[in-house]
């Protein structure tokens, strides 16, 4: 009788390693398929976003289409920061469903499978992610978006002459230009500069047409005028001048144009997460540009972790639902939970550019509602164990 005991035991034990394993790969495979397809997708849509912009400019300008292929390649890490939670939540609701209505989750727990086995599937793939999701966020997305504003910014000094829209008024350091019609590559008609770089005088031009000229070795443009008018007013006196011009030079630099200086200030993104926790003193910037670096640097940390919460919060919500087996309305509900996370997490990373305060309490409530979680899905599994142990013997011996 001890020996048929312990036969049945082994048995089971084989049983139910050989299901565990099986479920957790069958989970995680399907996790990982859709993760990737709603990523690709989500990717495709943004690179078609680009691309009516980026084709508009090649064939007006015709520059070098390696520079907009780079600028798209270095700003994937930033979307992938961005959307990597939403993707997540999209992946789990779609593979738990599918589980749900399919019946493989009763088939699962009839073969042996636990709640919390179940949950431990979902909490491989999504560790998985996580750490993709740091890796993004420590080193690989300030990395591309630092290597992106020094591309956009040689872009822009190479080709000033794309910013010059028709039918706008441009306002290029200091200079408001206005064209009506573009006629060629860098030729305009029916132009219109108003310069306020003299601080004494206000200079108001128009001209029938003109066109801008590169100089490389000056580091400049040239707006050249034909047959137009130059007024310019003393502020002070408000004495008014005008003469009337066959060719005249407006030159405007391009460091000024696109903002460049030898030592350009970073943006946010541009930071790596211990240059944002660790801010250089010395660094020349006001208080209230601190305190929004500090703040980007803690949300490196916090919205990364959300992954886990969500993955908790949805894993609890609808195992717990099961008993309405029928109840679609349990996704729903997961789903307004998850945004409602996200919302929270962006409210309070605004209020925290004010108040630093506000980036602890986003760390509570992350981590409260993702062991809050867990806590629900441990109770729940408890209950279920003796149904499971009597169901596998069953299937053992009958």
């Amino acid at each position: 009788m001890a020996k048929k005991q312990s036969t049945a035991t082994n048995v089971l034990e084989k049983s139910y390693c050989n299901f565990s394993y099986l479920s957790t790969k069958y989970i995680v495979m399907h996790c990982l398929l859709a993760y990737a397809i709603i990523i690709i997708s989500v990717l495709s849509v943004i690179w078609i976003i680009q691309s009516i912009k980026i084709i508009e400019l090649i064939f007006s300008h015709n520059p070098p289409i390696r520079y907009f292929l780079q600028l798209s390649l270095y700003i994937i890490p930033y979307t992938l920061f961005i959307i990597t939670p939403i993707a997540l939540m999209s992946t789990l609701l779609y593979v738990t469903r599918k589980l749900w209505f399919d019946n493989e989750l009763i088939m699962l727990q009839s073969l042996g499978v636990t709640k919390m086995q179940i949950t431990s599937s979902f909490l491989v793939f999504t560790l998985l992610v996580c750490i993709l999701h740091y890796l993004i966020s420590f080193y690989i997305m300030p990395l591309g978006y630092r290597k992106f504003c020094v591309l956009e910014k040689e872009v822009e000094s190479q080709y000033a002459t794309l910013f010059i829209e028709e039918s706008s008024f441009n306002k290029l350091s200091g200079l408001t230009i206005y064209v009506g019609y573009k006629i060629g590559k860098n030729k305009f008609s029916n132009i219109f500069v108003y310069d306020s770089r003299n601080k004494q005088n206000s200079i108001v031009m128009t001209a029938e047409h003109g066109e801008l000229i590169v100089v490389k070795t000056s580091n400049s443009i040239k707006l050249v005028m034909y047959n137009g008018s130059y007024q310019e007013e003393n502020k002070k006196t408000k004495h008014n001048s005008i003469l009337f011009f066959k060719n005249y030079n407006v030159e405007i630099s391009l460091d000024l144009l696109i903002g460049i200086k030898k030592d350009r200030m970073l943006e946010a993104n541009e930071y790596y997460i211990t240059e944002m926790l660790w801010l250089d003193k010395n660094l020349s910037i006001n208080q209230k540009q601190r305190n929004k670096i500090i703040t980007y640097g803690h949300q490196r940390i916090i919205y990364p972790l959300i992954n886990i919460t969500i993955t908790m919060i949805i894993v609890a919500i609808i195992l717990h639902g099961y008993k309405n087996h029928r109840n679609s309305n349990i996704f729903l509900f997961a789903f307004t939970v998850s945004v409602g996370i996200l919302l929270i997490n962006l409210i309070l990373q605004n209020m925290s550019l004010k108040n630093i305060i506000f980036t602890y309490i986003s760390y509570i409530i992350i981590v409260l509602s993702g062991l809050y979680g867990l806590y629900d899905i441990i109770k729940y599994s408890k209950k279920s164990i003796k149904w499971l142990q009597f169901v596998l013997i069953r299937n053992i011996f009958w």
